[in-house]
């Protein structure tokens, strides 16, 4: 089964040791409560945890891209605005 997510790139990591020297200072500060960022390697595979970016190291499967949700306000928003 397939999903589409509309979502914004915030950031893009392309190591663990970029990972450990960047984060948290580079994460954009939350825009609405409860937001969550979806972490996801090349392949699709999502980042949890150190244990994560340990694994995409071993198997090269960098860039880690990281990406804000769009909530149906934002969307509606884009929409009235393009319409």
């Amino acid at each position: 089964m397939e999903i589409v997510v509309q979502a914004r790139l915030v950031l893009t990591l392309h190591s663990k040791q970029e990972w450990v020297n960047k984060i948290p200072n580079l994460l954009p500060q939350p825009s609405r409560s409860g937001e969550r960022l979806i972490w996801l390697d090349k392949h699709g595979n999502v980042f949890e945890c150190g244990a994560d970016f340990s694994a995409a190291a071993e198997i090269d499967s960098f860039p880690c891209k990281v990406y804000r949700p769009v909530n149906v306000v934002e969307g509606a928003k884009e929409l009235q605005s393009n319409g």
